[in-house]
């Protein structure tokens, strides 16, 4: 492989490992995270407009209308069907370490342990307690069916955000928590001041357009601020958990199935942007640009997740080092398999089809529903993605 394409494929990797160093400093805002995840977004949308979309004509490869469609199409099949599927395996990679100790997800306590490692007094409290709140359910139950009945849309909702707080309660009482963790409380912190200041808005009332917009930025707010008190704690490929207090338990033991994941993940990043560079240099280029910010805040991530699980520093470091060579290899990879698929019209049609599904499941899966989450109507965050398009434009210009 040419000397500059080791260069595009290494610098992904070389940004995840600085992305892993960065976790024993400091942690992100979730704004320029998702500032980031925006910008990437508007990125590959760019690289797949500018450089890829044109390379699926038939006048670009010397072939006929019907074999170029038929090559299309599967190279899309197969691309949605390994995406989608990708996406299932590594999520029940994630999940599988859940399922040996099941976590309720609301209250984000072990099952197992409910009820059971409490003393007597405690477990019949617990029961008192939840049979209380079972007769207030039913209660209410009782109360809605009636209330349904006249149609009153205020009591009915009234009576139903009643009951989801009596399930929440009763569920905190049958179930062992270990409450709010570091980083959701501080950020509540946060975003109780800006609860605070939304409501302020709510006061004045200039014209009825203006009330909207402050109500939609209240419910927002109060929203997310929601979403923050019933969090588990739980690895995203752009997010970084707190760091463990000093007092705190670790299990010592490797979340293999987490390694597996984002190995996987890394493979796939690698060998996407070894198929883009073979099919055109700036979209190669590109993917690479979006991709080095996706793997640096991935390997902050997966290192933030390491750094919960064991306090051994070496552990840590040579499990982190296995994704970003993982990385460079399947890009190598890639950009052969592209080199030679390169020399059969419809095959090399079939793999950039493939990499268009890969490139906008990313970008529609991932960048900006995770960055959707924390934007909530940001006007700034979402200028991002257009700042990645333009980006995405001059480069096609320059390179």
């Amino acid at each position: 492989m040419e000397t500059h394409v080791q260069l595009v494929v290494s610098l992904p990797s070389i940004a995840m490992l600085l992305g892993s160093m960065a976790v024993f400093v400091c942690r992100l805002p979730d704004t320029i995270q998702a500032g980031f995840q925006m910008f990437s977004a508007g990125l590959l949308i760019s690289a797949v407009g500018n450089e890829l979309l044109p390379l699926l004509s038939p006048k670009a490869s010397d072939t006929s209308n019907l074999m170029s469609t038929v090559a299309l199409v599967i190279g899309f099949a197969i691309g949605l069907i390994f995406m989608f599927g990708l996406g299932y395996v590594t999520e029940s990679m994630e999940e599988e370490e859940d399922e040996e100790q099941p976590t309720h997800r609301r209250t984000h306590s072990d099952i197992e342990t409910a009820l059971l490692d409490v003393d007597e007094a405690d477990r019949t409290r617990a029961k008192e307690g939840f049979q209380a709140e079972t007769a207030e359910i039913r209660k209410e139950v009782q109360r809605l069916q009636s209330i349904i009945q006249d149609g009153c849309q205020n009591s009915i909702d009234e009576i139903l955000h009643g009951l989801e707080y009596r399930v929440h309660k009763a569920t905190r009482v049958l179930y062992v928590r270990t409450g709010i963790d570091d980083y959701n409380h501080k950020r509540m912190k946060e975003h109780g001041r800006e609860l605070d200041q939304a409501s302020v808005k709510l006061q004045g009332f200039d014209t009825f357009q203006k009330a909207k917009d402050h109500l939609k930025e209240f419910q927002a707010c109060l929203e997310h601020l929601h979403g923050h008190a019933e969090r588990v704690p739980h690895f995203r490929r752009w997010k970084a958990r707190a760091k463990p207090s000093e007092e705190a338990k670790l299990s010592e033991h490797l979340p293999l199935p987490l390694v597996g994941a984002v190995t996987v993940d890394a493979a796939v990043d690698g060998l996407l942007i070894g198929l883009s560079y073979a099919a055109s240099p700036s979209a190669g280029i590109a993917m690479a640009a979006a991709t080095c910010i996706e793997m640096g805040f991935l390997g902050l991530s997966f290192c933030a997740s390491l750094q919960n699980a064991t306090r051994s520093a070496w552990k840590i470091v040579t499990v982190a080092l296995l994704p970003p060579v993982i990385l460079v290899l399947s890009g190598e990879a890639g950009h052969r398999l592209g080199r030679m698929c390169s020399e059969n019209p419809e095959v090399f049609i079939g793999f950039i089809s493939f990499s268009i599904v890969a490139l906008l499941f990313l970008v529609t899966q991932e960048l900006l529903v995770e960055a959707q989450e924390v934007a909530s109507g940001s006007k700034l965050i979402n200028a991002m993605f257009f700042f990645g398009l333009l980006a995405g434009i001059l480069l096609e210009n320059f390179v």
